[in-house]
C-alpha cells in the first residue's frame, strides 16, 4: 500500500514525515478518490479556473449521467473534508452516514 500511497497527489502531509498509514492517511486517499471519480482528473492535474463546479462542468460526465446538482455538492464537501489536516478530517462513521444521507 505504501508504494501507492506514495504517488503524487495521493500521500497526505503526514505521510511525509514517516511512512507508517493510519485510518486517517486512509480517509485522505479516499477523499482524493472521490474527488477524481468526481472530476475526472488526477490529484496533480492542474485545476481549470473556467470551471464552474456548481454548472457540472467540472464533473466527469463519462462516469456520470444525469445527476443531482445537490447530492454532487454533498460529495464534493466530503471529498474536500477529507484532505485538510488529519484532525480535521471526518472519521469513518462520519463518512459512512454522510454517504447513506446522499444516497437516500
Amino acid at each position: 500500500m505504501i508504494k501507492y500511497v506514495a504517488l503524487e497527489g495521493y500521500k497526505p502531509s503526514e505521510l511525509i514525515k514517516t511512512n507508517e498509514t493510519s485510518v486517517e492517511t486512509n480517509i485522505f486517499n479516499f477523499g482524493v478518490i472521490l474527488l477524481e471519480l468526481l472530476t475526472g482528473k488526477e490529484p496533480n492535474e492542474k485545476p481549470n479556473p473556467n470551471q464552474d463546479f456548481k454548472s457540472n462542468s467540472m464533473l466527469d460526465h463519462r462516469i456520470f449521467g444525469p445527476v443531482d446538482e445537490e447530492d454532487i455538492l454533498k460529495l464534493y464537501r466530503l471529498a474536500m473534508a477529507c484532505s485538510p489536516l488529519p484532525s480535521f478530517r471526518p472519521d469513518i462513521k462520519c463518512i459512512c452516514k454522510k454517504l447513506q444521507e446522499i444516497e437516500s
